[in-house]
Protein backbone atom coordinates (compact mmCIF):
# COMPACT_ATOMS: atom_id res chain seq x y z
CA UNK A 1 0.00 0.00 0.00
CA UNK A 2 3.03 2.28 1.16
CA UNK A 3 4.62 1.93 -2.45
CA UNK A 4 1.68 2.58 -4.06
CA UNK A 5 0.98 5.74 -2.59
CA UNK A 6 4.76 6.91 -3.23
CA UNK A 7 4.22 5.55 -6.67
CA UNK A 8 0.59 8.21 -6.94
CA UNK A 9 3.04 10.94 -5.42
CA UNK A 10 4.93 10.58 -8.63
CA UNK A 11 4.44 13.44 -11.27
CA UNK A 12 2.43 12.09 -14.55
CA UNK A 13 5.50 12.59 -16.51
CA UNK A 14 7.64 9.82 -14.80
CA UNK A 15 4.85 7.46 -14.07
CA UNK A 16 4.12 7.74 -17.98
CA UNK A 17 7.53 7.06 -18.24
CA UNK A 18 7.67 4.02 -16.19
CA UNK A 19 4.56 2.26 -17.47
CA UNK A 20 6.09 3.36 -21.30
CA UNK A 21 9.35 1.53 -20.03
CA UNK A 22 7.36 -1.60 -18.95
CA UNK A 23 5.62 -2.04 -22.02
CA UNK A 24 8.45 -1.58 -24.10
CA UNK A 25 10.46 -4.20 -21.76
CA UNK A 26 6.84 -6.36 -22.61
CA UNK A 27 6.91 -5.94 -25.87
CA UNK A 28 10.54 -6.25 -26.92
CA UNK A 29 10.41 -10.20 -24.67
CA UNK A 30 7.23 -10.77 -26.89
CA UNK A 31 8.90 -10.00 -30.22
CA UNK A 32 11.99 -12.37 -29.03
CA UNK A 33 9.54 -15.18 -28.14
CA UNK A 34 7.80 -14.98 -31.71
CA UNK A 35 11.45 -15.13 -33.56
CA UNK A 36 12.51 -17.80 -31.08
CA UNK A 37 9.20 -19.53 -31.75
CA UNK A 38 9.38 -19.15 -35.89
CA UNK A 39 13.35 -20.65 -35.32
CA UNK A 40 11.55 -23.79 -33.49
CA UNK A 41 10.81 -27.02 -34.58
CA UNK A 42 7.16 -26.03 -33.15
CA UNK A 43 7.11 -22.96 -35.40
CA UNK A 44 8.56 -25.09 -38.18
CA UNK A 45 5.74 -27.58 -37.87
CA UNK A 46 3.34 -24.75 -37.78
CA UNK A 47 4.21 -23.16 -41.11
CA UNK A 48 2.05 -26.23 -42.86
CA UNK A 49 -1.09 -24.87 -43.98
CA UNK A 50 -4.04 -26.94 -42.93
CA UNK A 51 -5.58 -28.58 -45.50
CA UNK A 52 -8.59 -26.90 -47.63
CA UNK A 53 -9.59 -23.72 -46.77
CA UNK A 54 -8.74 -20.23 -48.16
CA UNK A 55 -5.64 -18.28 -47.17
CA UNK A 56 -5.46 -14.55 -47.08
CA UNK A 57 -2.39 -13.23 -48.93
CA UNK A 58 -0.46 -10.06 -49.34
CA UNK A 59 1.92 -9.47 -52.06
CA UNK A 60 4.18 -6.99 -52.22
CA UNK A 61 5.03 -5.88 -55.73
CA UNK A 62 8.14 -3.42 -56.50
CA UNK A 63 8.46 -1.79 -59.62
CA UNK A 64 10.15 -3.56 -62.70
CA UNK A 65 11.78 -6.74 -62.24
CA UNK A 66 10.81 -7.29 -59.13
CA UNK A 67 7.06 -6.72 -60.09
CA UNK A 68 7.71 -9.00 -63.15
CA UNK A 69 9.38 -12.11 -60.66
CA UNK A 70 6.82 -11.56 -58.16
CA UNK A 71 3.49 -11.83 -60.77
CA UNK A 72 4.98 -14.60 -62.52
CA UNK A 73 5.52 -16.58 -59.03
CA UNK A 74 1.85 -15.95 -57.67
CA UNK A 75 0.28 -16.55 -60.80
CA UNK A 76 1.77 -20.25 -60.63
CA UNK A 77 -0.46 -20.14 -56.82
CA UNK A 78 -3.55 -21.82 -56.81
CA UNK A 79 -6.34 -18.75 -56.75
CA UNK A 80 -8.70 -21.06 -55.30
CA UNK A 81 -6.32 -21.60 -52.24
CA UNK A 82 -4.38 -18.27 -51.79
CA UNK A 83 -7.67 -15.80 -51.56
CA UNK A 84 -8.13 -12.95 -51.48
CA UNK A 85 -4.75 -11.83 -52.67
CA UNK A 86 -3.94 -8.29 -52.21
CA UNK A 87 -0.80 -6.62 -54.07
CA UNK A 88 0.36 -3.59 -52.27
CA UNK A 89 1.91 -1.57 -54.64
CA UNK A 90 4.20 1.52 -54.14
CA UNK A 91 1.95 5.26 -54.27
CA UNK A 92 4.18 6.02 -56.85
CA UNK A 93 4.67 2.90 -58.51
CA UNK A 94 2.67 3.51 -62.21
CA UNK A 95 3.40 0.09 -63.74
CA UNK A 96 2.58 -2.45 -61.25
CA UNK A 97 -1.24 -1.67 -60.95
CA UNK A 98 -1.53 -2.32 -64.32
CA UNK A 99 0.40 -5.28 -64.61
CA UNK A 100 -1.54 -6.97 -61.95
CA UNK A 101 -5.03 -6.11 -63.66
CA UNK A 102 -3.48 -7.55 -66.41
CA UNK A 103 -2.48 -11.15 -65.12
CA UNK A 104 -5.85 -11.50 -62.67
CA UNK A 105 -7.80 -11.23 -66.06
CA UNK A 106 -6.03 -13.32 -68.02
CA UNK A 107 -6.88 -15.95 -65.64
CA UNK A 108 -10.81 -14.44 -65.42
CA UNK A 109 -10.51 -14.04 -61.35
CA UNK A 110 -12.02 -11.22 -59.38
CA UNK A 111 -10.57 -12.15 -55.85
CA UNK A 112 -8.11 -9.67 -55.30
CA UNK A 113 -7.15 -5.85 -55.08
CA UNK A 114 -4.15 -3.40 -55.37
CA UNK A 115 -3.44 -1.48 -52.26
CA UNK A 116 -1.09 1.96 -52.62
CA UNK A 117 1.18 2.85 -50.03
CA UNK A 118 3.81 5.13 -49.34
CA UNK A 119 7.34 4.32 -50.17
CA UNK A 120 9.92 4.23 -47.85
CA UNK A 121 12.11 6.36 -49.61
CA UNK A 122 12.47 7.27 -52.98
CA UNK A 123 16.00 7.24 -55.42
CA UNK A 124 17.71 10.52 -54.71
CA UNK A 125 15.99 11.16 -51.73
CA UNK A 126 18.11 12.77 -48.71
CA UNK A 127 18.73 10.26 -45.90
CA UNK A 128 17.19 13.17 -43.29
CA UNK A 129 14.03 12.87 -44.84
CA UNK A 130 13.84 9.13 -45.26
CA UNK A 131 12.89 8.93 -41.27
CA UNK A 132 9.51 11.08 -41.37
CA UNK A 133 8.72 9.00 -45.22
CA UNK A 134 9.37 5.83 -43.35
CA UNK A 135 7.37 6.62 -40.51
CA UNK A 136 4.33 7.57 -42.90
CA UNK A 137 4.71 3.89 -44.93
CA UNK A 138 4.75 2.20 -41.53
CA UNK A 139 1.61 3.59 -40.53
CA UNK A 140 0.27 2.93 -44.27
CA UNK A 141 1.18 -0.46 -43.73
CA UNK A 142 0.04 -1.19 -40.21
CA UNK A 143 -3.73 -0.13 -40.90
CA UNK A 144 -3.21 -2.16 -44.32
CA UNK A 145 -1.76 -5.19 -42.77
CA UNK A 146 -4.53 -4.70 -39.35
CA UNK A 147 -7.43 -4.98 -41.81
CA UNK A 148 -6.64 -7.67 -44.47
CA UNK A 149 -5.36 -9.88 -41.71
CA UNK A 150 -3.33 -12.13 -43.92
CA UNK A 151 -1.85 -15.82 -43.41
CA UNK A 152 0.77 -15.20 -45.62
CA UNK A 153 2.58 -12.05 -46.90
CA UNK A 154 4.91 -12.79 -49.81
CA UNK A 155 8.00 -10.43 -50.65
CA UNK A 156 10.92 -10.56 -52.71
CA UNK A 157 13.31 -7.38 -52.30
CA UNK A 158 11.54 -4.06 -53.17
CA UNK A 159 12.52 -1.69 -50.39
CA UNK A 160 8.55 -1.07 -50.25
CA UNK A 161 8.08 -4.75 -48.66
CA UNK A 162 9.98 -3.86 -45.39
CA UNK A 163 7.52 -1.61 -43.56
CA UNK A 164 5.03 -4.47 -44.47
CA UNK A 165 6.91 -6.64 -43.60
CA UNK A 166 7.42 -4.97 -40.41
CA UNK A 167 4.44 -4.27 -39.49
CA UNK A 168 3.18 -7.90 -40.23
CA UNK A 169 5.67 -8.81 -37.71
CA UNK A 170 4.57 -6.22 -34.80
CA UNK A 171 0.78 -7.78 -35.41
CA UNK A 172 2.19 -11.12 -34.43
CA UNK A 173 3.86 -9.74 -31.31
CA UNK A 174 1.05 -8.20 -30.18
CA UNK A 175 -1.28 -10.96 -30.77
CA UNK A 176 -3.70 -9.21 -33.52
CA UNK A 177 -2.40 -11.85 -35.76
CA UNK A 178 -1.82 -15.44 -35.19
CA UNK A 179 1.69 -16.67 -34.82
CA UNK A 180 0.90 -19.24 -37.62
CA UNK A 181 0.29 -16.14 -39.61
CA UNK A 182 3.45 -16.36 -41.87
CA UNK A 183 6.45 -14.65 -44.00
CA UNK A 184 7.93 -15.86 -46.51
CA UNK A 185 10.91 -13.81 -48.94
CA UNK A 186 12.04 -14.94 -52.01
CA UNK A 187 15.67 -13.47 -53.52
CA UNK A 188 15.42 -12.01 -56.57
CA UNK A 189 17.12 -14.47 -59.26
CA UNK A 190 19.60 -11.46 -60.17
CA UNK A 191 21.35 -11.66 -56.93
CA UNK A 192 23.54 -14.42 -57.68
CA UNK A 193 26.68 -14.04 -55.62
CA UNK A 194 25.60 -11.66 -52.80
CA UNK A 195 21.99 -11.28 -51.30
CA UNK A 196 20.06 -7.78 -51.68
CA UNK A 197 20.54 -5.05 -48.32
CA UNK A 198 16.37 -5.58 -48.22
CA UNK A 199 17.14 -9.25 -48.06
CA UNK A 200 19.49 -9.14 -45.19
CA UNK A 201 17.79 -6.65 -43.28
CA UNK A 202 14.25 -9.14 -44.07
CA UNK A 203 15.35 -12.34 -43.16
CA UNK A 204 15.16 -12.26 -39.10
CA UNK A 205 11.45 -11.47 -39.23
CA UNK A 206 10.75 -14.12 -41.73
CA UNK A 207 9.68 -18.11 -41.43
CA UNK A 208 10.99 -19.05 -44.77
CA UNK A 209 13.66 -17.21 -46.66
CA UNK A 210 14.92 -18.62 -50.40
CA UNK A 211 17.32 -18.26 -52.45
CA UNK A 212 17.58 -19.48 -55.68
CA UNK A 213 21.32 -19.73 -56.59
CA UNK A 214 23.42 -21.89 -54.12
CA UNK A 215 26.51 -19.41 -54.10
CA UNK A 216 23.82 -17.01 -51.68
CA UNK A 217 23.15 -19.94 -49.48
CA UNK A 218 25.35 -19.28 -45.89
CA UNK A 219 22.49 -20.66 -43.17
CA UNK A 220 20.04 -22.77 -41.79
CA UNK A 221 17.14 -20.39 -42.00
CA UNK A 222 17.65 -20.27 -46.18
CA UNK A 223 15.79 -22.77 -48.41
CA UNK A 224 16.86 -23.12 -51.89
CA UNK A 225 14.93 -24.97 -54.87
CA UNK A 226 16.69 -23.99 -58.00
CA UNK A 227 15.25 -21.73 -60.15
CA UNK A 228 11.83 -20.56 -58.88
CA UNK A 229 11.24 -18.58 -62.13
Amino acid sequence: MEGHSEWLSMGPAVRFLQVAAGLGLVLVLRCAYVVLWMRSAWGRAARDLPAGGKVATVIVLGSGGHTTEMLELSMRMDPERYSPRVYAVAATDTHSAGAVRAAEAARQRTDHAVARIPRSREVGQSWTSTVASTARACLYCLILVFRTQPELVLINGPGTCLPVLWSHFFWRAVGVLPLRSRAVFVETVARVKKPSLTGRLARPLVDLYFVQWEDLLGGAAIHTRGLLL
